[in-house]
């Protein structure tokens, strides 16, 4: 084996090595967050006479999902549907934030105001579309020439599904 044959089977080895690694990466991030480290706010209370509030929560990492087949109807050029929209999977950090409440007639604390999401999913997906081509399928009356049509253009409106929620108390 020449060293230039030899040459071009390690690119390829390490290109589809690269692309599996990169294709297992985002099936390992699914259902996960990033949580986000927020800078102490300490200089605040320097600024305003209130006690700093605590919080604390994540990102969500989108992972993206297959869109659906197109479908041919009779009669189009184009299949329906053509962009499909792309589905687009997450999960929302749990978050929670306390905020020291002062006491209106005296100066000591009346409380700690919490309030905590939980874990929860979220489904969105991208805006897709619908396009018709001026033209109509190949006729055999016509010599195999397509007729004249009016274009029909359309537009899927995106989805955002969720259940969030939320806590609020008072300790």
């Amino acid at each position: 084996m020449k060293m230039i044959a030899r040459g071009s089977l390690g690119v390829l080895m390490t290109c589809v090595a690269g692309a599996v690694g990169a294709v297992g990466a985002p099936a390992a991030a699914a259902g996960e967050h990033v949580p986000v480290a927020l800078p102490p706010l300490e200089g605040l209370e320097h600024a305003v006479p209130v006690e700093v509030p605590a919080l604390s929560t994540g990102l969500p990492v989108p992972v993206p999902g297959a869109p659906a087949a197109p479908r041919y109807e009779e009669g189009r050029l184009l299949p329906a549907g053509m962009p499909a929209p792309l589905p687009v999977s997450g999960e929302l950090a749990p978050t929670h934030a306390a905020l020291p409440l002062p006491h209106p007639l005296s100066d000591r604390e009346a409380g700690t105001a919490h309030v905590t999401t939980p874990v929860s999913e979220l489904v969105a997906a991208t805006p897709g579309g619908d396009l018709a081509l001026p033209l109509t399928a190949p006729r055999a009356d016509g010599f195999g020439l397509p007729d004249l049509a009016m274009p029909e253009a359309a537009l899927i409106s995106p989805e955002l599904r969720g259940t969030p929620g939320a806590t609020l108390g008072l300790h």
